[in-house]
């Protein structure tokens, strides 16, 4: 039986996007800026996944994704 509070382990782009209030292309300029995560996992070349443990400890860390 699934916790409906537990989070998963990974996310997609779109997801990541959502978290931070942002969309699929802004996350896009702002990894090629250096100022977004890269991916952790790849599930082929069209499916990049993001570790939602990354994703926290990025934003714990001030997430350099204002000033968009």
């Amino acid at each position: 039986m699934e916790d409906k509070n537990s989070q998963p382990l990974a996310v997609s782009i779109s997801e990541a996007g959502k978290l931070f209030g942002i969309s699929r292309q802004q996350v896009y300029k702002l990894m090629k800026a250096g100022r977004f995560p890269k991916p952790a996992i790849r599930l082929g070349t069209m499916s990049p996944r993001w570790s939602m443990a990354e994703l926290k400890a990025f934003a714990e860390k001030g997430g350099a994704i204002h000033g968009k």
